[in-house]
């Protein structure tokens, strides 16, 4: 399978915001506790979240397949912070 980057578009918060609370429920489990995961997917910012930090200038770089259907994303916060 081929992927390829490219910049956040509005539609793609959804997705992002279901991967990010995927792998907090899945990979979180490996080395938090089942009620730390749960407090941490509960303090999730969901998909406005995305388009917020977008709205104010974060850069988020999206991962897509050959349907240009997100897979992955890295967020970028203005000062440089690797923040996702």
């Amino acid at each position: 399978m081929t992927y390829t980057l490219r910049d956040f578009r509005e539609d793609d918060a959804e997705v992002l915001s279901a991967l990010a609370l995927a792998a907090i429920r899945v990979v979180g489990m490996h080395g938090y506790t089942s009620a730390q995961v749960d407090a941490w997917a509960s303090r999730h910012g969901g998909a406005d979240m995305y388009r917020d930090r977008a709205a104010k200038g974060h850069a988020i770089f999206v991962a897509v397949d050959e349907r240009d259907q997100p897979v992955a994303y890295a967020l970028l916060e203005p000062d440089g912070h690797l923040a996702r």
